[in-house]
C-alpha cells in the first residue's frame, strides 16, 4: 500500500508539472505579439548610430513587432554596400522584419525598373520583402501592383507593403499584405482609415510630430491598423526623442 501512494503521488507531480508548464507556455505565447507593431521608414546610410538604436529597443520590447523600411539610395542604389548589408542582416538577427524601398511613381514606373530594385534588394541585401512606395489609389492601377506583387512572390519575398498614404479604392486590397493608409504631419482620424477593411490590412505613419501624443488619442486608432509610427521629422533620417515611449506604448496594446 505504501508503495502504491508513493507511485500515485509521483504521477500527480507529474501532471502538475505538465499541466502547469504547458499554462505557462500558453501565457508566453498569448503574449508573444502586441496587439499593434512599429513600422518605421529609416533612410539612412550604414554608418548611422540609429540602426543601434532600432535594435536595442527591439531587444527591450520583444513582444513588438518591428518593420523597418531601408533606403539606401533613394532606392536599392547602384551597387552593393557591404556594410549596409551587415546592417540588414544586424536587425534580422534581432527579430526585425526589413523591408527594401522601392518608387512607383503612382503607377508611371517602368515595372521592370521596379522589378530591378527587387531582385537587386534580394541578391545585395537578403531584405525580407519590399515597401511600394507613391502607390496609387486607383483601381485602374489593380493590374500594376498584382504584377509586382506576382514578382515578389517570386523571389520569395515573405511581406510586401503598399503606400498610398491615402485611403484607396477597395480593389487595391490584398494585393500586398498590408496597405499604409495614412501618411501626413497629424495624427489620422478614424475617418482617414478604411473602418471596413481588417486592421491586419491596415498601418499609418504621422511624421512632424513634436511630442508623442495622449494614449487615448492613440487607443482609439488601433481597432483600425496592425502597424504604425509617429516621428518628430519628416524625412525619416532620426528617430524621434520620444522612440522608446513610442515602443514602450505598444508593447502595451
Amino acid at each position: 500500500m505504501p508503495r502504491q501512494r508513493g507511485a500515485s503521488s509521483l504521477l500527480f507531480c507529474v501532471l502538475f508539472l505538465v499541466f502547469s508548464t504547458s499554462v505557462n507556455a500558453t501565457a508566453v505565447t498569448n503574449q508573444a505579439h502586441s496587439k499593434v507593431g512599429v513600422i518605421i521608414p529609416f533612410y539612412v546610410p550604414s554608418t548611422s548610430s540609429g540602426w543601434n538604436k532600432i535594435i536595442a529597443e527591439k531587444k527591450a520590447f520583444a513582444n513588438v513587432s518591428f518593420v523597418v523600411i531601408v533606403n539606401p539610395d533613394s532606392g536599392v542604389g547602384p551597387s552593393k554596400d557591404p556594410n549596409f548589408a551587415k546592417d540588414v542582416k544586424e536587425m534580422q538577427d534581432a527579430g526585425i522584419t526589413v523591408l527594401g524601398y522601392d518608387w512607383t511613381g503612382y503607377g508611371s514606373v517602368p515595372q521592370k525598373d521596379v522589378e530591378g530594385n527587387m531582385s537587386d534588394y534580394a541578391k545585395w541585401y537578403g531584405v525580407n520583402g519590399i515597401f511600394f512606395d507613391g502607390m496609387s489609389a486607383s483601381a485602374s492601377k489593380v493590374s500594376y501592383y498584382e504584377t509586382d506583387s506576382s514578382y515578389a512572390r517570386a523571389l520569395k519575398f515573405s511581406i510586401t507593403v503598399g503606400n498610398p498614404g491615402t485611403n484607396v479604392n477597395s480593389k487595391l486590397y490584398n494585393i500586398f499584405k498590408f496597405l499604409n493608409v495614412w501618411e501626413n504631419h497629424n495624427l489620422p482620424s478614424t475617418s482617414n482609415l478604411n473602418t471596413g477593411e481588417s486592421a491586419s490590412q491596415q498601418s499609418y505613419i504621422a511624421n512632424g510630430i513634436k511630442s508623442f501624443p495622449p494614449p487615448s488619442k492613440l487607443d482609439a486608432l488601433n481597432d483600425f491598423v496592425s502597424f504604425v509610427f509617429i516621428t518628430s521629422y519628416v524625412n525619416y533620417g532620426q528617430l524621434p526623442s520620444y522612440f522608446n515611449s513610442e515602443i514602450n506604448y505598444l508593447s502595451h496594446t
